[in-house]
């Protein structure tokens, strides 16, 4: 029976993350908190490069690279939403001119991670069903619930469990 279950169902990609109460006022903590975890969880089971703070900044823009090519699989593009996600994750070369430019608009930045974030989510969508696991809803941010809100209207005919816990 297990064997039959393996060839039949395609395999469920997991993200998790959480809310944390010191992070409310930064914009999409919640989906920070996400690309983390999956770091992690890729460093400690298939050997990436760090994604933590204290790594080298080698490393970590390594690290994005491998979260970005996982999401849309090894023989893709690179996607154009990957160097957004670097800046997302503090993994930035702030000479950069759109890192100067979405500097000065607040707004731009924001709309550029929401898209991104959108992007990164909806190509794993693209590659089969997505289960997002949200600890402690109660301290996300406002813009990671509105993310949240636009992946569950955007994925509406797409393979996406989101299991949520909130007190």
């Amino acid at each position: 029976m297990e064997r039959l279950v393996e060839e039949v169902l395609p395999p469920v990609w997991t993200l998790s993350g959480r809310g944390e109460p010191l992070q409310r006022q930064r914009a999409f903590s919640l989906f920070v908190s996400v690309l983390h975890g999956r770091g992690r969880l890729g460093s400690l089971l298939r050997g990436w490069p760090r994604l933590e703070a204290e790594a080298p900044f080698g490393e970590r823009s390594q690290a994005v690279e491998r979260l970005a090519r996982e999401a849309v699989g090894e023989g893709a593009a690179r996607p154009g939403w990957a160097d957004v996600l670097a800046e997302l994750l503090g993994v930035v070369d702030p000479e950069r001119a759109e890192t100067r430019a979405a500097a000065r608009d607040p707004q731009l930045r924001v709309d550029r991670y929401r898209l991104a974030l959108l992007d990164y989510f909806e190509s794993f969508l693209k590659q089969g069903p997505v289960a997002l696991f949200v600890e402690v809803l109660q301290w996300a941010d406002a813009p990671s619930l509105d993310l949240l809100d636009d992946l569950l209207d955007r994925a509406i005919d797409l393979p996406l469990l989101v299991f949520a816990t909130a007190r």
